[in-house]
């Protein structure tokens, strides 16, 4: 398949996939190729779409590949991806709240996607009651041994940093057939949340960005890359805490997806990619793309749309690999010269004219030394 071709996914993987597939088609489960690719994060939504269309601009467009066996002829059909997104919502696993998982009480469930669950829990053991958030890896996902050695693998190297703006994880375990994570529980919203309600106040947007851009930083010097930074993955509590959470093994492409209905209908997801990124150009991707997200983010915080105008998901990626954003000030005359220039740097086009993330933190913690910033909030917009 074209994915294969694109140097998106390597060929063992491939070829569990289609196990997978073969195997579902026997039980009389069938399911689509792609849909296993989004939900065992080999692929991301864009470089699916550019592995189904093979039209985006700047990305190679190598001739296709016959497919044999249940796949063959099935990734040309244009509904796929709201098929995807409407399987990858159906529930997946038999705990419920109120059973338990190794040291762990499931309380309640916090969030759903393709490849887990999210609960509230608190420990059984040792700090009696400590209050926890337990990630549970679906079933499906478990099947696969690929997909179950990038969960350890990835979950590790979360694990291994140490950060106050940092979701922090405690365990990774593995108890009745489930594998399961534990992570600190944070009492607060996501960034996403504030913007959707019209309630952040610019000030505080480039107040929680620094912060973001320090423990991003960090994360970079250890060789960690998030690739998902977004309103989302931001979390925002009481006293000015802020976390950065989803990076690595949280990051749950077929969940993002969960906007997408059919192809024509906007989401928000794709808003925050780097060129490089929306290229699917795995080679270039790296902390400067981080930057560009960061940067994004801060833009849609500040003016309540997206840095590109869009109406579906494929016109997104196009607009972000073609187009110069929109100007800041075209949206918020009201935003001081010097923000705006600090936002469009580290979207910069080019990875090498962005600043890393430290001094991109730097850079907004400089300016509010110097401006009150007393701009009213964004309108709000329940597209983040």
């Amino acid at each position: 398949m074209r994915a294969r071709a694109l140097g998106f996914i390597s060929d063992p993987e491939m070829a569990e996939c289609l196990d997978a597939l073969t195997e579902s088609e026997k039980q009389g489960r069938p399911r689509r190729l792609a849909q296993l690719l989004l939900e065992g994060k080999l692929l991301t939504s864009g470089e699916l779409l550019v592995a189904l269309k093979g039209s985006v601009p700047g990305a190679p467009t190598p001739p296709p590949i016959p497919l044999q066996g249940p796949e063959a002829g099935r990734l040309t059909d244009s509904g796929i991806l709201g098929e995807l997104a409407a399987q990858s919502t159906a529930k997946q696993l038999t705990l419920n709240p109120g059973e338990r998982l190794g040291n762990y009480e499931l309380h309640k469930e916090i969030a759903r996607g393709g490849m887990g669950v999210l609960f509230e829990g608190r420990r059984r053991t040792g700090t009696i009651g400590q209050r926890v958030a337990v990630k549970v890896l679906s079933v499906r996902a478990s099947t696969s041994k690929s997909l179950l050695a990038r969960f350890r693998q990835e979950a590790g190297l979360a694990a291994s940093l140490e950060h106050p703006n940092i979701i922090k994880i405690h365990e990774i375990g593995f108890d009745r057939g489930f594998h399961f994570i534990v992570m600190d529980y944070f009492e607060g919203r996501s960034l996403a949340d504030l913007l959707r309600s019209g309630s952040l106040a610019p000030k505080k947007a480039v107040q929680v960005t620094a912060t973001v851009a320090h423990a991003v930083h960090y994360m970079h010097a250890r060789q960690v890359v998030h690739r998902d930074l977004k309103p989302g993955n931001i979390l925002v509590g009481a006293g000015g805490k802020v976390c950065v959470t989803d990076f690595g093994l949280a990051k749950d492409y077929a969940r993002a997806d969960a906007q997408l209905t059919q192809l024509g209908v906007a989401v928000g997801t794709p808003a925050y990619m780097s060129p490089e990124q929306a290229r699917g150009d795995l080679k270039a991707i790296g902390p400067w793309s981080d930057v560009y997200s960061l940067g994004a983010t801060l833009y849609r915080s500040l003016t309540g749309v997206y840095p590109h105008d869009a109406d579906s998901f494929l016109q997104a990626i196009q607009a972000i690999i073609r187009e110069e954003p929109r100007p800041l000030r075209e949206h918020r005359p009201d935003c001081p010269p010097e923000l705006e220039r600090i936002v469009s740097g580290a979207m910069a086009r080019e990875p090498a004219e962005r600043p890393d993330a430290g001094r991109f933190g730097m850079q907004l913690e400089g300016f509010l030394e110097e401006n009150d910033l007393l701009m009213p909030p964004a309108p709000a917009n329940p597209k983040v």
